[in-house]
């Protein structure tokens, strides 16, 4: 609106006439005219800017806002001023499946499902096709002129319900996508150029128009079998092979591949380079379904593999396999077990649980392992191998089975109740010991319990330590089953080891072994099984030497100590080889070298006179009794001092192995002294007291 008025106001027409009186009050009231005029405009653009307000509101709410769409029991048509939003908002509880029907006009809408009610809402043209909108979920759809069809906002992330339809889109570089699969749901986004090969589509998905949508996050490294397909549902070796190729190819260390807490399937499965599979303790089971062959095989290349970690995963066998290992591991380095339970019955039962061949330095830790029908644990020719707080039970073989091995650390390691050995340390060569085929091992608080056969069979081995280990109890009537069976075994040392309530012997050491020291312990109770040939707490056998040093040897059925004739060399040590059912020693010939000191024997220091006086084979001091002339005496070994004091009158002859200064001729409190230099006893001295 213009200032109409403001022209009629009259002015002088000089600057010394005045104006007059009317003249005066008509440009007053043309004044106000003008002020009223002024106010009427400032009015009127108020209005207006009221008026576009009103209209950029409209704008906001409208074209660019948000509509809200009840839904209840019916479809629903957009029309009129509706259509004025591009973002529609479903609301409300579903009773029925509905449609919402828009135009045939070419437009885009933005569709936001928060509606409740498990019933579907379809976006469509009243006679064409459209788009079903999962409930929860926001999804770009566009009119084509006919039908709805998915649609693109590059402003925007594009909600996919499958890969199958992920793979129908054509997207352009830098498309945001979020696919709400089951199992495989995740962020994308849309890439130019050609993918890595991905054949289960878990981080590579190949699009309609060449492009592909790579996975957010994947490049961390850390993947989830269930993103290839997996779904814990049948066999699905194929998809879980797919998702450990795609773990063990990302960069130099490998990816780490996560199961969930369920049961998976598989017929074998094959790590051929470096990853991480990793899943929950005893909830996550890797199922094997084939009744043969190995189940996860690690390695087994031309090249020694490194790197692979198995953590928190269940191995097991779905029927009655009769060959291989659930855990396979060939020619590799720097492998990994942990936390790991294997064989347990479920639902099957399995040949072998784990067998390393030509593996080094590799380290596993609390591993459970049990009802196999073959051996819990085989190493062969390995390097290396640590292993703490695990155990192998009730196997048809052995529980722990090491053959040809160098430096192997075991700590708190059990073997129970196993149908064969339960430690069976071998190697393939024959006594004696060469090279280094089987020697270095470590063994602290290891337990070998309850056999059917040898708790600890032990052969062949050197240089090797045994702390505080166990070795008792058989499960049947094997009368040759031991708690410690050493033979061909050379520097072998056994400290405070305990072979308590075998069927045969506590330790049993033969076979030519050499330097076998045994320093405390208990050697308790054994020979519980009638018949057994051996019931001693430990016996030396032809061709051995060993140090026994601070044992105790007691309750046995047979000797404390058996020394059998031909040992080559024994010492003893402040032992206690007291109350035996047989006696405190059993030595059927003294060794080559033998020594004795301050040991216990619980026998009597009386020996009779006879012709041919019998001292006991260990002790030094004798108290003899009786009048019988004595011509000679036995026990000697080389070293061996011999303290005889009388109770009578007796005579000792000086003749034969006996070299005397003369007949001595004793009364009640003398004493003579003898050395024997393991043929012949020589006189010391002697005393008329």
């Amino acid at each position: 609106m213009a200032i109409s008025n403001a022209s009629n106001v009259k002015k002088r027409s000089d600057k010394t006439s005045p104006l007059t009186q009317a003249e005066v009050d008509g440009n007053f009231q043309e004044v106000r005219n003008v002020i009223n005029d002024a106010t009427q405009l400032e009015n009127d653009y108020d209005q207006y800017v009221n008026d576009n307000d009103q209209r950029v509101s409209n704008i906001e709410d409208g074209v660019y806002g948000v509509l809200e769409v009840p839904l209840s029991g019916s479809d629903v048509t957009l029309s009129g001023t509706q259509l004025n939003y591009t973002e529609f908002k479903l609301t409300g509880t579903l009773t029925t499946n509905v449609s919402v029907i828009v135009p045939t006009d070419e437009r885009t809408y933005t569709i936001i499902n928060e509606a409740t009610g498990d019933f579907s809402v379809t976006v469509r043209t009243s006679a064409g096709s459209g788009v079903a909108v999962p409930k929860g979920q926001t999804f770009v759809v566009r009119c084509d002129g006919a039908d709805v069809v998915r649609g693109v906002d590059s402003q925007r992330t594009i909600y996919v319900g499958s890969v199958a339809e992920l793979e129908g889109m054509s997207l352009a570089e830098g498309v945001n996508v979020y696919l709400t699969e089951d199992g495989r749901a995740g962020e994308f986004v849309v890439k130019t150029g050609t993918p890595p090969s991905d054949p289960q589509k878990g981080i590579y998905i190949v699009l309609a128009n060449g492009n592909y949508a790579e996975r957010v996050g994947a490049s961390s490294g850390v993947f989830k079998v269930e993103w290839f397909g997996v779904a814990g549902s049948g066999d699905e070796t194929t998809k879980i092979q797919a998702a450990i190729d795609i773990a063990q190819g990302f960069g130099s260390l490998g990816g780490i591949l996560v199961f969930n807490p369920k049961d998976y399937r598989y017929t074998s499965l094959n790590v051929t380079s470096r990853a991480a599979l990793m899943g929950y303790k005893n909830a996550t089971r890797l199922i094997k379904t084939s009744l043969t062959g190995d189940g996860v095989r690690v390695g087994f290349q031309v090249g020694r593999v490194f790197g692979v970690a198995i953590t928190n995963i269940a191995l097991a066998a779905e029927g009655t396999h009769t060959g291989g290992a659930l855990l396979a591991v060939d020619n590799a380095g720097s492998f990994s077990a942990e936390d790991m339970t294997i064989g347990s019955k479920f639902p099957g039962t399995s040949f072998g649980g784990i067998s390393l061949n030509n593996v080094s330095q590799s380290y596993l830790s609390d591993i459970v392992q049990s009802d196999g029908a073959g051996i819990g644990f085989a190493a062969t020719d390995c390097l290396d191998i640590y292993m703490n707080d695990s155990r192998f039970d009730a196997n048809g073989g052995s529980g722990v089975f090491i053959d040809t091995a160098s430096g192997v650390y075991f700590s708190q390691v059990t073997a129970f109740n196993n149908t064969g050995v339960n430690f069976d340390i071998n190697a393939t060569v024959v006594s004696p010991v060469v090279a280094d085929t089987n020697g270095f091992m470590f063994f602290t608080s290891c337990v070998g319990d309850t056999s059917a056969a040898n708790n600890w069979e032990i052969s062949n081995l050197r240089d090797s330590v045994f702390t505080g280990c166990w070795g008792s109890t058989q499960s049947g009537t094997n009368t040759s089953a031991h708690g410690f069976f050493v033979a061909g075994c050379q520097d072998l040392d056994f400290d405070s080891c305990k072979a308590l309530n075998n069927n045969s012997d506590g330790m049993w050491i033969l076979g030519s072994s050499s330097n076998i020291n045994v320093t405390g312990g208990r050697y308790k109770g054994n020979g519980q099984e009638a018949g057994s040939t051996e019931q001693n707490g430990i016996s030396i056998e032809s061709g051995c030497s060993a140090k026994i040093e601070s044992v105790s040897g007691r309750e046995n059925l047979g000797a404390g100590l058996k020394i059998a004739s031909g040992a080559t060399s024994v010492e003893l040590y402040q032992n206690d080889f007291t109350g035996n059912t047989v006696a405190p020693y059993d030595i059927a010939a003294f060794p080559t070298y033998f020594n004795e000191s301050d040991n216990k024997t619980g026998q009597s220091l009386d020996v009779a006179s006879a012709s041919i006086l019998n001292p006991p084979k260990i002790g030094d001091v004798f108290r003899v009794t009786g009048t019988t002339t004595i011509n000679g005496i036995n026990g000697q070994y080389q070293g061996r001092n011999l303290t005889l004091i009388f109770t009578d009158t007796v005579a000792v002859g000086d003749s034969g192995s006996t070299k005397l200064a003369g007949i001595f001729n004793a009364t009640a409190d003398d004493t003579l002294v003898l050395i024997s230099d393991g043929t012949n006893w020589y006189e010391k001295s002697r005393s008329a007291n």
